[in-house]
C-alpha cells in the first residue's frame, strides 16, 4: 500500500523497555522504533547523545497530516517539544472527532439518553445530572433503581478521565502529575493545583451521592467486563472518547535512518483520516463501512460475529 517495506524485530511488551534499552546502550539500535513508548526523559536523553534525531524540519516538508493537526490542536506541539526546541518522537493521538474504540475514557450509553429524553452532557453540570437521571429514573425499563450510573476499576481511573474538564493535564497523557500552568506558563506540580483538590471534591460528591460504583475501590477488572458485555443490560460494541496527546515517544528515528524522508512520510499516513480509519477499523467495506456523511460503523460481519467473536478477536482476522 505504501511501497515501503519494514523488517520488523517485535518485542513483547514485559521486555520492552529493558530491550530498548540494550540496544541502545550497545550502539546495535535499529533506524526506527515504533510503538516503543518512550518517556520525555528519554527522548531528551538519547536526543541530546544524538541517537534519536530531530524531527521538526521533517514534519515540516514531509509530513502534512501531522502538520495540520498540530495546528488544529497547539497542545500537541507542546506537548512533543523537549527543552531544546526539539521534536524527537511523534506521539500516539487521538483525535476528538474520531471516536476510536481503542482507547479507554468514559462513554455514555446512548439508548438510555434517548430514552430519558436528555442530550449528550456539554458541562460538569450536565454530567452530573445525567448521572443522576440515569440512577433514579430507571432507564433500564425494569421497575428497578439498579443501574449504575457511572462504574470502573479503581478511582485512579475516574480521576483521570475528568482532569481535563478542571484545566489539569494539558500536556497529554505521559504525564499525571506534571504540565503548564496557563497563567504563568511555568511547569505546574498538579496536586497541588487548586483545580486538582476541586476535581478531587467533584469525584468525592459523586461517591457520596452513590453515583459511582460503591465497590469501585475494591472491584475486579473481570466483573467490570462481565457487567459491560454481559449485562443485565451489557453491549459488546463500545467506543471511547479520548484526549488529544497521549504517549509522545512512540514513534522515533534514529541516526542510522537512512531515508529519513520516507520514514516520516509513511508514518504521517496514520496521521491522516483514511490512516486513522484503516488503523481503528480496518479496510473500508470489508470491516467497516462509511456513509455519505462520513459516518463510519464495523460491518455486521464484525457487529454480529458468525462465530461468537467479539470485536478484538474478530478485527485482526480482515486487517492481517
Amino acid at each position: 500500500m505504501s511501497n515501503v517495506h519494514i523488517q520488523w524485530d517485535t518485542v513483547q511488551k514485559d521486555n520492552l523497555k529493558e530491550k530498548r534499552n540494550l540496544l541502545l546502550a550497545g550502539g546495535a539500535y535499529p533506524e526506527l522504533f515504533y510503538a516503543s513508548a518512550f518517556s520525555r526523559s528519554d527522548l531528551l536523553k538519547y536526543g541530546k547523545q544524538g541517537a534519536f534525531i530531530p524531527l521538526n524540519d521533517l514534519i515540516d516538508q514531509y509530513a502534512p497530516n501531522f502538520k495540520a493537526l498540530m495546528k488544529k490542536y497547539p497542545v500537541i506541539g507542546k506537548g512533543i517539544t523537549m527543552p531544546d526546541g526539539n521534536i524527537y518522537g511523534l506521539p500516539t493521538l487521538y483525535d476528538p472527532e474520531f471516536k476510536s474504540v481503542l482507547y479507554g475514557t468514559p462513554w455514555v450509553k446512548q439508548a438510555w439518553l434517548d430514552k430519558l429524553g436528555l442530550q449528550e452532557p456539554q458541562t460538569l453540570d450536565d454530567f452530573y445530572n445525567m448521572l443522576k437521571a440515569f440512577k433514579e429514573k430507571d432507564p433500564n425499563g425494569n421497575g428497578q433503581k439498579d443501574e449504575i450510573a457511572w462504574g470502573g476499576v479503581g478511582t485512579a481511573g475516574v480521576v483521570n478521565y475528568l482532569r481535563g474538564s478542571f484545566g489539569v493535564n494539558n500536556h497529554g497523557t505521559s504525564n499525571i502529575n506534571i504540565d503548564t500552568d496557563p497563567q504563568t506558563d511555568k511547569v505546574r506540580f498538579i496536586p497541588t493545583d487548586p483545580h486538582y483538590k476541586e476535581l478531587l471534591q467533584f469525584v468525592n460528591k459523586l461517591y457520596k451521592d452513590v453515583l459511582l460504583e460503591q465497590d469501585i475501590v475494591s472491584v475486579k477488572s473481570t466483573e467490570v467486563d462481565a457487567k459491560v458485555l454481559k449485562g443485565p443490560h451489557g453491549d459488546q460494541t463500545y467506543n471511547a472518547y479520548g484526549s488529544p496527546l497521549g504517549n509522545i515517544g512512540m514513534f522515533v528515528l534514529t541516526d542510522k535512518a537512512q531515508n529519513p524522508e520516507a520514514m516520516i512520510r509513511w508514518m504521517d499516513y496514520f496521521y491522516s483520516d483514511e490512516g486513522i480509519k484503516t488503523f481503528f477499523m480496518g479496510w473500508k467495506d470489508e470491516t467497516y463501512k462509511e456513509d455519505t456523511d462520513g459516518n463510519v460503523d464495523y460491518v455486521d460481519n464484525i457487529k454480529n460475529n458468525p462465530d461468537g467473536l467479539n470485536l478484538d478477536q474478530a478485527l485482526p482476522k480482515p486487517i492481517q
